[in-house]
This record gives structure tokens, sequence and C-alpha cells, in this order.
């Protein structure tokens, strides 16, 4: 199963109607307000067909995902509530992307909005989204508070967690590699990755040589530092040769030209 990478075009082309939040606790949203749900169940199933590129699963899969400790008759009939929960909460909107047969249950993806697209589509070095600067390892806050609701869903989250980093640092990797030196673009994209993992010596090295050649020594020194302590204290060791070179060059002002 893969997780949805882009907004769909007829998405990005106009606001669907319908957002689905899924970093931080799971909500849905209509027109900029939280609609009430009390089930998060339905809530999680919302969030597990919005990150399948298909938008559509089994039933007996939904069911051995939401209710693998219950008896099968009981799961069908509590996945049937769920379904029909959702699909009054849907017509009341007029919201026509929701759909089910005897077999599957389906999410339109053309007519909603998911917040973890919209992160993925904003990487840089155009844009990066305000979440990726301000929240630290943002994929441990996806569906957060859903682990306890059943452990083969908490066994799925924690899949898609690591999937989710995996994507996003490899999109900032790659925009820090075509960052020019020096500009706000590249100490963004190094302070993103830093918030993503803080073990990240190529994102720390690029950010101390961003602030030092700013004049912005002490800063530097900072990002060092916590490098250093965070390095020390999860795993028992110190930063890489080049790293504690570099700050040897900018502690004696010898910092070079950017190439």
């Amino acid at each position: 199963m893969n997780v949805l990478l882009h907004p769909p075009a007829a998405a990005a082309e106009a606001p669907a109607r319908l957002t689905i939040r899924m970093l931080g606790a799971p909500a849905l949203m209509h027109d900029g307000r939280s609609l009430r749900v009390v089930n998060r169940k339905l809530l999680c199933m919302l969030g597990y067909l919005a990150l399948d590129e298909s938008g559509s699963d089994s039933r007996e899969r939904l069911v051995g995902l939401l209710w693998s400790e219950s008896d099968e008759k009981h799961a069908r009939g509590s996945l049937r509530q769920v379904v029909t929960a959702l699909r009054r909460i849907t017509g009341e909107l007029g919201f026509e992307g929701f759909e089910t047969d005897r077999s599957h249950v389906t999410l339109d993806p053309a007519c909603f909005r998911a917040d973890v697209a919209d992160v993925r589509a904003q990487l840089g070095p155009e844009r990066i989204h305000p979440l990726l600067l301000t929240t630290e390892d943002l994929p441990s806050t996806l569906m957060a508070g859903c682990e306890d609701v059943d452990p083969s869903f908490a066994g799925w989250l924690s899949v898609r967690r690591m999937t989710l980093r995996d994507q996003l640092q490899q999109g900032l990797l790659a925009s820090l590699e075509q960052a020019a030196p020096d500009g706000r673009i590249e100490r963004e994209l190094a302070r993103a990755l830093l918030r993503l993992d803080p073990t990240q010596e190529l994102a720390a090295r690029r950010l101390m040589e961003n602030l030092a050649r700013g004049g912005d020594v002490s800063g530097a020194l900072t990002v060092y530092k916590s490098l250093w302590d965070v390095l020390g204290d999860e795993h028992d060791m110190e930063p890489a040769e080049p790293t504690r070179d570099l700050v040897a060059r900018i502690k004696n002002g010898e910092l070079p030209e950017p190439g």
C-alpha cells in the first residue's frame, strides 16, 4: 500500500469540500471548521483510505485493521455502523466522494484534501510547508492518539509514520542539494531536516556554514552544540570528523567561501 505523495490534479485546481487532517489528532474538516465526529474508528478509517492511492479497500481488510480483537459478526456490524455514520455526515454536506458496496469502501481521492499531501508537496526549494519548520519529528504526529484503537491499526500506523519520515527526508535532502549556499532557502531546508532528524549532520553542516558566513557565529556554534548533545545523549557518539573540522574552522574564522 502506497502513501499518497501528491494531491490529485482536480484537488489542486479547486479546493476540495472536505479536508482530512491527519497530522496531529485526526479530524474531518469542512469549509475550515472541524466536524463533530465522536467515533475515532471512523476517523481512522478515513485516514487509512486517504493515505492509499486508490482510496479504496475491502470491508474484510478494514474489519481486520480496526476490529482485529472482535469476533467476525461483531466486527462486521461495527464497520456497518461506521459506514452508516460516515454516509450520513457526507450526505448532509452533499459530498459525493464516499461510496460503498457489498465488498469495498471507497473514498474518491479527487474529492478531498489531506494535510499530509500538502506537506509532501511543499518540500522546497520554492516553498517549504510551515509544519516542517515548526514541528519536531512531524511524522510521529501522524494520526496522533490513534495508537490504541486496535493492535493491527497500531502496526499499520507505525509503518506509515516510518514511510512518511523517509519520504520527507529524501525530498528535503534533494532540495538541499540543489539549494544555493548562504540563502534563506538553504537555512530553512536545513532547519526542516534537523526538525525531522536532529542527528542529520549534512543539514547541520550546511546550516552552520550558512549562519557563520552570514556573521552569526554564535548561532552556528549553537547548532553544533545541539548536534553534539543529541548524538552523545541518544547514541553515545560524537559528530563525524567533517563536522568537527568545520566547527574548528568556524571558531578560528577560517570558513572558506562557498564553492
